[in-house]
């Protein structure tokens, strides 16, 4: 089973003011620790032209959370466990494709240890063991690093089929018990918006459980040379679920926000208050007030895994940031959750735009 893994100011613009309110930075995010852009092989440039406007969707029209609405759950819990599922159907149709004994892009990374960490395994954290953690209310910060590595050490060097059976586990678990086949399980209804323990601390189960499609969706762009290959599928999904976990954590944090990511694609918009936060696809146009993201969808996706360095080629025009201020509002939560997919452009812009306005002040 698989969890959300923990992901030289030498230069300086005189005032913000003179970026406008469109500029760009390369990707965004952290998984692992493996930060920067040469720790990436073959990581690609790619630009895009932007899809926020005056004339776009405004921040009115948009969805707001109700007191009791808990992200793509307002949709239904199953409807998104059942995305779950076909994220892991498609990471399996990408893993069994590749050269398990090729070099993953990650530098210092197989694919081998890629897949392994995503099986199912005796030294890795499953389903029955979430579901008893969340049936006790356990909220215990889980280290997911160190249940990887004890993962990997013990079961990477087998066989590729059983590599891809483990992985094919993982998947099934949840599906058995969305079937309801496992009597020794809660039901699904009666624990999917409770608290889970995760790499994130407490979070609702089915928000967990759909984390970890953007965990597949890195991975397979992690062992796929060919992006080309992946599914489209398996990309929404890792978007929605790298926006709707920052929804969780803004909420949690009681941090009212909106924030979007919008790619040629599909574009995800998320709002949120105290205790509560909303999470939904919107239309590719939004209104320049709406603070957000863009650019297409695999470079946002790798900017969230941390792949590429976030404030490197400025002006590059591989991701646009729009309306920063409200953007930064969710700073906090990257600060208090090392783990969380994107906190690191959260982090370095904050700590960028406190650079510059002190040396702003220091020039007057």
């Amino acid at each position: 089973m698989l969890g959300i893994a923990p992901t030289n100011n030498r230069w300086r613009l005189a005032d913000l003011s003179e970026l406008g309110d469109c500029w760009s930075l390369r990707p965004l995010l952290s998984h692992r620790g493996s930060l920067a852009s040469n720790n990436v092989v073959g990581a690609r440039d790619v630009r895009v032209s932007s899809v926020v406007s005056d004339k776009g969707m405004p921040a009115d029209q948009l969805p707001r959370p109700g007191p009791n609405d808990r992200g793509l759950a307002v949709a239904g819990a199953r409807v998104i466990a059942q995305e779950t599922v076909e994220a892991w159907t498609a990471f399996l149709a990408v893993a069994g494709s590749v050269d398990i004994d090729a070099p993953a892009r990650v530098k210092k990374t197989s694919t081998r240890a890629v897949i392994t960490k995503v099986g199912s395994w005796p030294e890795s954290r499953q389903l029955p063991e979430i579901l008893a953690d969340a049936r006790a209310g356990s909220t215990t910060l889980i280290d997911q690093d160190k249940i990887d590595d004890r993962t990997v050490a013990a079961n990477s060097h087998r066989p590729k089929d059983e590599l891809i059976a483990a992985v094919a586990r993982s998947r099934d678990s949840l599906v058995d018990w969305l079937a309801g086949t496992t009597p020794d399980l809660p039901r699904f209804e009666e624990f999917a918006l409770r608290s889970a323990a995760s790499p994130l601390g407490p979070l609702p189960l089915i928000t967990y459980l759909h984390a970890g499609a953007f965990q597949l969706a890195i991975s397979a762009r992690d062992i796929e040379p060919d992006f080309d290959r992946i599914p489209d599928s398996l990309l929404t999904a890792g978007l929605r679920a790298l926006v709707d976990t920052t929804g969780a954590l803004a909420s949690r944090m009681e941090i009212s926000s909106d924030f979007a990511v919008v790619t040629p694609s599909t574009s995800v918009f998320t709002a949120t208050s105290q205790q509560s936060w909303i999470t939904q696809n919107v239309e590719a146009s939004l209104g320049r007030e709406v603070a957000g993201v863009e650019g297409n969808i695999g470079v946002v996706l790798d900017v969230g895994a941390g792949r590429i360095n976030p404030l490197r080629g400025i002006g590059g025009r591989q991701v646009s940031i729009r309306n920063l201020p409200a953007l930064l509002r969710l700073a906090p939560i990257a600060n208090a959750n090392p783990g969380l997919p994107g906190g690191p452009l959260l982090r370095k812009t904050a700590s960028w735009l406190a650079f510059t306005n002190n040396n702003s002040k220091g020039s007057r």
